[in-house]
């Protein structure tokens, strides 16, 4: 039950607060006047369910305190020490942590530390039938703060957590194994891009006028850490001409470019990826992507000018993905979950199958829900276990408070797409569902609220309920409802569009690299959350506007796919409540 005392203290002292400008040690103050007896009271008993009971209704003022950062932080702090001793305490306090990282993103990669520390102590302290479990929510919290270190340029930290990562999913025989070590093999080539810039920034610094330093710093900040900006500042008379034209142009970054510009910078960015090989390559070919788009986006007619720039996007788009155009033979096609295989092909008997080779078409709708398999797709969360088949249906179980999961959907849109989702809630009505969405160069989760705000989570770092994209919705048990996406790519802006059952969800437009995930996931491909709550997703369907690929989450790559025979030119017209697609 709700102290209700204690959090009109903790509202009384927010409203009170710019009085006293809320310094940290003012915070402290008010903190220790609100809570120092209590605090006392719980750590002088041998009992820690009491610890762990005063670090839940700190997490709940500090969720009344948002609008004070300061008394937030000692809130979140206090709450993750008192509950750090018991498996319960433990869970409010990595919420504590997310909610310190998310309202203070300054301290996100301090906060995260924290979690996988927290995550640490759950798995040593783990059952033996807990212990994998266990495991797999500790590897996504070192994933998750090594995406964090390298956001924050700290290649080194990230290479650490990775590296702890990588032991991890060894040991747990994860399918996550083989992408941590390509992750950490990218870290490894960061690193050294970044001694070599060391080393020539050194070197020009004795000798400013060393021409061949000076055009080996630009290009490998150019190709090597794909900062045209740090670039441009090295840029004078002694270069070439197209390094002194190009580099400072890029340094303006994409929106700002005009149109011809936009033509010439997307040719330049080719021609520096058919120089580089590995890791390097990706993100100069992802920037004359962006170029190129601009320019399409800019560009309007119809002439020999618009001709030329499609085809060299079509040409960086197959030198983006390789892999997908060359699958491997000898890995055997996926078959959608539920679907016999003859003796003599291997394929589905129903002729809806993966085929090696193949694609999910443009412009037509298909069937997807199909494709998830419980037992195989990575699954993330606090809670990876619970979800399983019911018949054409996926479900997901989530029992207990704070209970998260996520599950991959084996798909991965190249870039335009409309997405339609039916499900249903059982349970809960304080949880919320969600839908993994890749948006380009980003990735982002629609999240829909039982009972608060829905929207995308994150934007700017920021969750649905402190950005413009928040909308309150209010979902009753057992009521089937359709969630319909429009997911729009224009050079390196996105645009979404939800809605619910027909009415108006979400509607945002921005920079694609705006979006982040909610938690770690495949940023590449789609995929299902519940939080607090039973979940049914009775249908799941994909029209997208490029040919979309099936991935393997056994670590080799992507998988392309055949579209099932039943896809249509529209969404299923199926009866009012029923939740199963065709």
């Amino acid at each position: 039950m709700r102290d209700y005392r204690l959090h009109l203290m903790v509202l009384a002292f927010v409203f009170a607060a710019p009085v006293l400008a809320a310094p940290e040690d003012e915070a402290l103050q008010a903190f220790n006047s609100l809570y120092g007896g209590e605090v006392k009271r719980v750590l002088a008993t041998p009992d820690t369910a009491d610890d762990a009971a005063l670090a839940g209704k700190l997490l709940e003022a500090a969720r009344s305190a948002a609008a004070q950062p300061a008394l937030l932080a000692v809130l979140c702090e206090k709450a993750a020490e008192l509950g750090k001793p018991t498996p319960a305490g433990r869970a409010t306090a990595v919420q504590a942590m997310e909610l310190l990282a998310e309202k203070v993103p300054a301290r996100k990669v301090a906060c995260l530390e924290r979690i996988a520390a927290l995550r640490q102590m759950d798995y040593d302290a783990g059952r033996p039938e807990a212990k994998a479990q266990a495991g797999e929510t500790l590897l996504s919290a070192l994933l998750a703060l090594a995406d964090a270190k390298i956001a924050a340029g700290d290649s080194a930290g990230a290479s650490d957590a990775c590296r702890k990562a990588l032991a991890l999913a060894t040991s747990l025989k994860s399918e996550l194994r083989t992408a941590v070590q390509s992750r950490l093999d990218l870290l490894a080539a960061r690193q050294k891009a970044e001694q070599k810039v060391a080393a020539l920034k050194a070197r020009l610094a004795a000798a400013p006028t060393d021409a061949a330093a000076r055009a080996d710093l630009v290009k490998a900040l150019v190709t090597e850490l794909d900062d045209p900006a740090a670039a441009a500042t090295f840029v004078d008379s002694s270069l070439d001409a197209a390094l002194q034209k190009f580099v400072p142009a890029a340094a303006k970054g994409v929106e700002q470019t005009p149109e011809v510009a936009c033509k010439e910078l997307g040719d330049w960015y080719r021609g520096m990826a058919d120089q580089v090989a590995g890791a390097a390559r990706m993100p100069l070919v992802a920037r004359a992507k962006a170029y190129y788009g601009r320019f399409l986006a800019l560009h309007s007619a119809e002439d020999i000018l618009r001709a030329q720039v499609v085809l060299a996007l079509k040409k960086a788009e197959e030198a983006a993905a390789p892999a997908a155009e060359t699958p491997k033979v000898e890995t055997p096609a996926r078959t959608p979950t539920g679907a016999a295989k003859t003796p003599a092909t291997g394929k589905a008997a129903s002729g809806d199958g993966a085929a090696a080779g193949e694609t999910l078409a443009a412009g037509q709708w298909h069937d997807i829900l199909k494709y998830i398999d419980t037992n195989k797709d990575p699954v993330f969360g606090t809670m990876p276990i619970g979800w399983r088949r019911d018949k054409a249906a996926v479900v997901c179980s989530n029992p207990g408070y704070s209970a998260e999961s996520k599950i991959t959907v084996p798909v991965m849109p190249q870039g335009s797409y409309d997405l339609q989702m039916k499900f249903a809630i059982s349970g809960s009505t304080y949880g919320h569902v969600g839908i993994y969405l890749p948006v380009g160069a980003g990735s982002t989760m629609l999240r829909i609220d039982s009972s608060g705000p829905s929207g995308l989570e994150y934007v700017d770092g920021r969750s649905a309920y402190y950005n413009s994209t928040g909308t309150r919705t209010t979902l009753l048990i057992q009521r089937v409802y359709t969630v319909d996406v429009r997911v729009t790519l224009s050079g390196d802006q996105a645009g979404i569009v939800a809605t619910l059952d027909g009415k108006p969800l979400v509607q945002w437009s921005g920079s694609q690299r705006s979006l982040s995930p909610y938690e770690s996931m495949d940023r590449r491909c789609l995929g299902l959350h519940t939080y607090y709550t039973t979940a049914t997703f009775g249908s799941l369907r994909l029209r997208p506007a490029q040919e979309a690929r099936l991935y393997k989450p056994d670590g080799k790559g992507p998988q392309v796919v055949r579209p099932p025979t039943s896809s249509t030119t529209g969404p299923p017209r199926a009866a009012p409540g029923t939740l199963t697609g065709p």
